[in-house]
């Protein structure tokens, strides 16, 4: 039986099919490199709209409970006014009260009696007073903790940018 001889293919041929193996090749690379690249951003992404909601949320918190101390701070003001005007009309019952102490003996004891339950009740606020001096401390305190957190959740955010930033000079570089 007389064999038949394949036709031969071209070398230029059998070059060219290499070379575009080789392009197929470097093109699924390139393209899984591509979708890694994306899930990769699209993960920074969502970890940056994470953190920028907790951040919102926190500077939120801390607008409403300076707004909170604001009012608390006014009301202590407008409290401190009451009680100095409270003295004043008691510095004023006294004298008269002294006035009338020289006048009556019998008047004088009473007096007294009234003056010291007006020095409870003056103790007292004062008390109060010092109470609500503790309590604006421990709200300041709590202002300052919430400062901390905000240049703490300021600083992972600069991170993120910075990870944007080298995310888009990568980016550049593939381009």
């Amino acid at each position: 039986m007389p064999s038949k001889k394949q036709p031969t293919v071209p070398e230029w041929q059998v070059i060219l099919e290499d070379i575009q193996s080789q392009n197929r090749a470097t093109i699924e690379a390139v393209e899984a490199s591509r979708l890694s690249l994306e899930q990769q951003i699209d993960r920074v992404e969502r970890d940056s709209r994470s953190r920028d909601a907790v951040l919102e949320m926190a500077s939120r918190r801390v607008s409403a409970d300076l707004r909170d101390l604001t009012s608390v701070v006014q009301e202590n003001t407008t409290d401190i006014r009451a009680l100095k005007e409270g003295i004043q009309e008691q510095t004023i019952e006294i004298r008269g009260l002294k006035e009338g102490l020289q006048v009556n003996t019998v008047e004088i004891r009473g007096l007294k009696a009234g003056l010291q339950e007006h020095g409870a009740e003056i103790r007292g606020l004062k008390a109060g007073l010092q109470d609500n001096g503790v309590e604006i401390r421990g709200l300041k305190a709590g202002l300052q903790d919430h400062g901390a957190e905000i240049r703490t959740l300021s600083d992972k955010v600069g991170a993120m940018v910075r990870i944007g930033e080298r995310v888009t000079a990568l980016e550049q570089r593939r381009d």
